[in-house]
């Protein structure tokens, strides 16, 4: 059996340290005396809620006693005490439920905010795809996970802090109501007070135990199950989001065959928490089946003996199940907290893995006060260090044009990523002029939205006139969209290859940059097509620089310098 690790022996509470910091961090952010006190008033509702409660007993007890005793007064007027208590008891569960609410959706919007914000910026929504860590699904993590983990956090910590409230209003009744428990033993004469209490948290301790052990295989299990139910939907999300070439190439089979493959997986695992599930749930309900009948058990004799009210019995009864559901508040919610326990794993390790360094050996980046972008020394590597691609030195001039050409997969839109700051895995400097930057790649981001907004991503529709936005798109060859700028659309599938492309070059135009950088922009048009938008650009643009990779030789005649990708050489 392998030691237990410095690790794994702090492994518990470094967790729960985690716990601790993701709920402080709303409670100490600028919402922080709104959440205070929306959490206090929960608090005092939950301890008002345990208060009728408790008032409540004595109210069973002699409503019970009015039916033994035939006392039809005595009945009609806890009848009228009923409907105040009832009253309050409704009032008071509204008030927490809403608090509880709001808590939830505040807290929700809280950390959404600040989580999507980590993972957007410094492009670590990119970056985290490139490096090795628990980065699978970040959709879920950012959605599915933060909303299980809010909502079952507070409803949790309502149920258990209740109980706790519930306890400490009902251990008092129980140790005055249930008296001494007296027995000899070995000549001893042995007299236990409130011994109801004693059983009551003995019980509970050892079903407590018990279903902790039972459960425990299960929260590796459930965190499989909520991963393989990402992959799941991102397999469907894909088939979607690229439907129209699939469909092109009868990938219907594949796809199926896929997905198939996902849904074999989940139903795997989920098969063995069922089976798991199955021991659990014998436990569980056996346990709450026992602790109706324990304490009827220990009190028949007195009341069979003459000692106690019927009133009194049906306290003890009421009284002893609610302490001892608040001992086992544990053992009622453990698949639950197992659940919960498993979204907080993954956004822990999610949010792990977005605040891990990157690698020590990265490409450096300089702002200088020269007009020039200067390339000094420059390696790129993929994230794991491996070698793509050595660039050496290179000075690129402002208002010059150059084309970046070599065969594929030998680095050059690697390159581009490098020179536009997205790509940091490599060595080598690096030094960029104050200027406005603008990078367009082969397949431009069609965002959801009406079109006017795909066509100004990611700077808002409302900065540009329609009138602007109508000539943008007459100029780079969309005029047949120009009645659509209100429409929203899955622009993706209703935009061919080329007129993606001409959409990208119509945000180029709308973003007035002076360093151009285009990646196979132009690869799904025609020659002509091609040749008009970058006559376009230098028309429009005629200060501007550009940087092209490309393979068409007729890139040539609008690059004053071509450089032969890797071996630097250039020529004019």
């Amino acid at each position: 059996m392998p030691k237990k690790t410095h690790h794994d022996h702090h492994h518990v509470p470094h967790f729960y340290r985690h716990v601790g910091r993701i709920f402080l961090l709303y409670f100490r952010s600028h919402e922080s005396r709104w959440a205070l006190s929306l959490f206090a008033m929960l608090i005092a509702s939950m301890v008002a809620y345990s208060a009728i409660h408790g008032a409540f007993s004595y109210w069973q007890r002699a409503i019970y006693d009015s039916f033994q005793a035939y006392d039809l007064p005595q009945f009609r007027f806890l009848m009228i005490v009923f409907v105040g208590i009832a009253a309050i008891n409704i009032i008071i569960f509204m008030a927490r439920a809403y608090i509880e609410s709001l808590l939830k959706i505040f807290w929700r919007r809280f950390l959404s905010h600040h989580y999507i914000s980590i993972w957007l910026s410094d492009v670590r929504y990119y970056l985290l795809q490139l490096m090795p860590g628990d980065t699978d699904n970040p959709d879920q993590r950012l959605s599915d996970d933060l909303l299980y983990i809010t909502t079952n956090t507070l409803t949790l910590f309502t149920k258990i802090m209740q109980e706790v409230f519930t306890l400490i209003v009902f251990l008092g009744i129980l140790w005055q109501i249930s008296g001494p428990l007296s027995f000899s033993l070995w000549g001893y004469h042995i007299v236990i007070p409130g011994y109801l209490v004693f059983v009551a948290f003995f019980y509970a301790v050892l079903g407590t135990a018990i279903t902790k052990h039972v459960m425990k295989p299960l929260l590796p299990l459930d965190v499989e199950k909520e991963r393989r139910e990402g992959d799941l939907r991102y397999a469907l999300a894909r088939i979607r989001e690229h439907s129209e070439s699939i469909a092109f190439l009868n990938g219907e089979a594949k796809e199926k065959k896929t997905t198939d493959g996902f849904v074999h997986n989940l139903y795997l695992t989920t098969r063995i928490i069922m089976r798991k599930m199955l021991y659990v749930n014998f436990w569980i309900n056996g346990y709450m089946q026992v602790s109706i009948i324990v304490p009827m058990l220990l009190m028949a004799p007195r009341y069979f003996g003459e000692k106690l009210t019927i009133g009194i019995l049906i306290q003890v009864l009421s009284v002893f199940r609610s302490v001892e559901n608040a001992f086992t508040i544990i053992v009622q919610n453990y698949p639950d907290i197992i659940e919960w326990k498993a979204s907080l794993t993954r956004l822990i390790a999610f949010e792990r893995t977005m605040h891990q360094p990157l690698p020590h050996k990265n490409i450096v980046y300089q702002s200088h006060e020269k007009p020039e972008l200067v390339i000094h020394n420059l390696t790129l590597t993929t994230p794991a260090g491996k070698k793509i691609q050595h660039v050496g030195d290179k000075n690129l001039a402002p208002s010059a044009s150059t084309l970046i050409k070599g065969p594929s997969g030998i680095g050059k839109s690697t390159l581009l990523r490098a020179l536009q700051g997205m790509w940091l895995f490599g060595e080598g400097t690096i030094d960029y002029p104050a200027a406005r930057f603008f990078f367009l790649p082969q397949k431009p981001y069609l965002p959801l939205g009406k079109l006017k907004e795909v066509i100004t991503y990611p700077q808002e529709a409302r900065a540009f006139s329609s009138t602007l936005l109508v000539q943008v798109l007459e100029d780079v060859g969309l005029a047949h969209l120009k009645t659509r700028l209100e429409d929203e659309a899955f622009w993706p599938q209703v935009l061919s290859g080329g007129e993606q492309q001409r959409l990208g070059f119509a945000r180029l135009l709308l973003a007035n940059p002076s360093w151009i950088f285009l990646d196979e922009a132009t690869s799904a048009l025609d020659e002509p097509s091609e040749h008009a938008l970058y006559q376009l650009i230098q028309t429009r643009f005629p200060k501007a620089t550009c940087i092209s990779v490309g393979h068409r030789p007729t890139l040539e005649a609008f690059h004053q310098d071509v450089w032969l990708f890797p071996h630097n050489d250039s020529h004019a």
